[in-house]
């Protein structure tokens, strides 16, 4: 899999073959970019999402890695969302909660997925989720950040319980 060359250094023989999770993950959301209706761009978003099992190379510590971690788990929060947004439309409620969940577990913060959590139990009128959401997200935004959710997110709980 890797060889050496004449100029002392090592390289990945793409010759042989492999499977790399980041490629796949990357190839997969590209698919979805460019995909033909809406059942094959969830198709490919659900394939990227399912890859992703967590931070790249989790004990690196180079900047390379950093950078390569964040760009990861940025694309994967940007494209959970989309996803959990396309599912929420179609009707498909307890998958999109599913998706929208694993978006917390990677980053607890992210007020959009919790924006998102709140807007599908309004579809299903579950206004004792709504709340019990809109709670989860001012604990952790305290506990996390000392930080209060933004207005956005305060209004759109406050709509949605009227």
């Amino acid at each position: 899999m890797v060889k050496y060359n004449d100029d002392e250094t090592y390289q990945f023989n793409r010759a042989v073959d492999y499977e790399y999770d980041v490629e796949k993950f990357l190839r997969e959301i590209n698919q979805a970019k460019y995909a033909e209706g809406l059942d094959a761009q969830i198709k490919h978003l659900k394939a990227a999402i399912n890859l992703y099992q967590g931070p790249f190379m989790p004990k690196g510590d180079q900047s390379w890695i950093i950078s390569q971690r964040e760009q990861y788990q940025q694309m994967f929060i940007d494209n959970g969302l989309v996803l959990a947004n396309l599912l929420m439309q179609q009707g498909h409620h307890t998958t999109a909660i599913q998706y929208s969940k694993r978006i917390l577990d990677q980053d607890p913060c992210n007020e959009a997925a919790y924006r998102l959590l709140m807007v599908i139990y309004a579809s299903m009128e579950d206004r004792a989720s709504i709340k019990r959401q809109y709670e989860l997200c001012r604990q952790t935004l305290i506990n996390e950040l000392g930080v209060e959710p933004t207005d956005t997110t305060r209004n759109l709980f406050e709509t949605l319980m009227r």
